[in-house]
C-alpha cells in the first residue's frame, strides 16, 4: 500500500517538474523575443478600377510575425 503511495507521488513530481521547465522554456522565449503574437504593422488602402456597377478597394497589410515558422503564403 505504501509503495503504490510513493510511486504516484514521485510520478506528480516528474510531471509537475515537466510542466516547469516547459512553463519557464515558452516564458523565456516569449521574453526574449523568438515566440509572440502576430501583429499588422501597416495598412494601405486605394481604390482601384471604377466603373458604372463595381468599385474595387485595394489593400496592402504588412504583418510583423516574431515566431520562426509562418504560414508561407508569401513565399
Amino acid at each position: 500500500m505504501l509503495g503504490g503511495k510513493l510511486v504516484a507521488a514521485s510520478t506528480l513530481k516528474v510531471a509537475a517538474a515537466a510542466f516547469g521547465v516547459v512553463a519557464l522554456s515558452l516564458g523565456g522565449a516569449w521574453a526574449a523575443g523568438i515566440v509572440g503574437a502576430p501583429s499588422v504593422a501597416g495598412v494601405d488602402n486605394a481604390f482601384g478600377p471604377v466603373n458604372e456597377s463595381t468599385t474595387t478597394i485595394e489593400s496592402d497589410i504588412v504583418v510583423n510575425n516574431p515566431n520562426r515558422s509562418g504560414c508561407g503564403w508569401a513565399g
